[in-house]
């Protein structure tokens, strides 16, 4: 780095950051959010007895962040703190790499810029110190861009093994992956299936494990719900269902995957019928993102026993 910023700039900023999300991990309320009381017992229960189990049925929930966690709980107790401090040091090396790689490419105020937006962004800063997968996908996904960039065979396996641990802790980025075995096959042609069958031979073992639990191949992603909870008639920017109701309360399904479908068929339905909410949303999500205060209430809200809930321990 000390080709690019002066040492002070970077200790400064850098450990600045780092401190402001341990302080961030320590003052987090004790309950947990949304999706938190989610991949909490997971991880606990992965770490405990070793058994994948959501309400005493087997989870449809990506199991690469549950394992993460699990790793932690087993070497240090049931700790969300550990959790949350291992995290904010990854986020923090993930950081230093994004603002290495702008400093190289657009120059050192660039790199300046966006090591600073890194660290010290409320949001950016927030994010670790919450067990929900993107504080992993994150700097998982950094390296794999660096790691991209590399040509040969060993990079060519690093490259799998990272897209195959992506696509466990965050199967919707699916698309994202497609693009970076695009960019190694514009340079290395055929060389660059080699990744893409690695990750793909990684992946069996869930898929397979899916098809004796559930009766299906189809790695659940939460796509579906996720695309409805943010784009529906009634959405003003955040993450909801209109007036706290699922679309599909009323109906009877037999997996979460069916759930998925008939909320993404839903979404795009809402869409579609209106273009303009659209391009209000993302006037309203960027404010939301830059103001700090509101995302987080929202993320430490505990989360309801609502109707999700008592589908998901019907399934």
């Amino acid at each position: 780095m000390r080709e690019q910023f002066s040492r002070p700039y970077f200790l400064l900023v850098t450990f600045g950051g780092l401190a402001l999300r341990i302080a961030l991990v320590l003052l987090r309320p004790g309950i947990l959010g949304t999706d938190e009381v989610i991949y909490d017992p997971l991880g606990w229960g992965l770490a405990a007895s070793g058994r994948y189990m959501l309400d005493g049925t087997p989870a449809t929930w990506p199991p690469g962040y549950p394992a993460f966690l699990a790793l932690i709980y087993s070497l240090f107790g049931h700790s969300i703190v550990a959790a949350g401090v291992t995290q904010s040091l990854l986020d923090v090396v993930a950081g230093v790499i994004v603002a290495r790689f702008g400093a190289r490419r657009f120059g050192s105020r660039a790199g300046k810029a966006v090591l600073a937006l890194w660290m010290l962004l409320p949001m950016r800063a927030l994010l670790p110190s919450l067990l929900i997968s993107e504080a992993t996908f994150i700097p998982l996904f950094v390296v794999a861009l660096v790691i991209s960039g590399l040509r040969g065979w060993t990079a060519a396996v690093l490259n799998g093994v990272l897209w195959a641990a992506i696509l466990y802790t965050r199967p919707v980025a699916m698309a994202a992956v497609a693009v970076l075995a695009l960019g190694r096959a514009s340079s290395e042609k055929w060389r660059a299936l080699a990744p893409v069958a690695l990750a793909a031979l990684l992946l069996l073992p869930y898929a397979f494990w899916n098809l004796q639990k559930h009766g299906t191949f189809t790695i659940y992603t939460g796509a579906g719900i996720n695309f409805y909870m943010g784009h529906n008639t009634e959405s003003k920017g955040g993450y909801g269902f209109p007036d706290g109701q699922l679309p599909w309360d009323t109906l009877t399904v037999p997996r979460e995957m069916a759930v998925n479908r008939i909320a993404l068929n839903a979404g795009v339905r809402d869409v579609l019928a209106r273009p303009w909410h659209e391009a209000e949303l993302l006037v309203r999500k960027a404010a939301l993102f830059f103001m700090s205060n509101t995302p987080a209430l929202l993320i430490y809200s505990p989360r309801p026993d609502d109707s999700q809930m008592s589908l998901r321990r019907q399934i």
